[in-house]
């Protein structure tokens, strides 16, 4: 029950392996180093996905990130930058199919707008950074 639970979570909270859907990124997809210089911090919402409820997302320099929705339990990722997307896998021993994407729509110092996997039409989400 609790690994179903972890996966349902992890499945809300994170995005897929690389950016397979070209007409998913925005015209000038953001680079890599741009993504890796701007994402490192805490980021928050008061919505997922349609769902509320605070969520917070950590990026931390080493690669590392933990995910978090009010209520639920904390889901440790690993993440990595690609062309316009943030690739997140749960470090947890989850299997590869856990794996999740963020296509990036809008990144700078105080906001991240994305879509999760490689679909154009799924909600953006946007999220505000705290404390800088």
């Amino acid at each position: 029950m609790r690994i179903i639970l972890s996966t349902i979570l992890f499945s809300l909270m994170a995005a897929t392996i690389g950016c397979q859907n070209p007409s998913a990124l925005p015209a000038q997809a953001i680079s890599t180093s741009q993504i890796q210089s701007q994402i490192v911090g805490t980021w928050s919402a008061k919505k997922f996905e349609g769902v509320s409820g605070d969520v917070s997302a950590v990026f931390r320099a080493n690669g590392t990130a933990t995910l978090e929705r009010t209520g639920v339990v904390t889901q440790n990722a690993n993440w990595r930058a690609q062309p316009g997307c943030i690739v997140l896998t749960q470090n947890s021993g989850m299997p590869a199919s856990s794996l999740d994407r963020w296509n990036i729509i809008e990144l700078d110092q105080n906001k991240l707008v994305f879509r999760r996997g490689g679909n154009s039409s799924d909600k953006k989400v946007t999220l505000t950074r705290v404390g800088r």
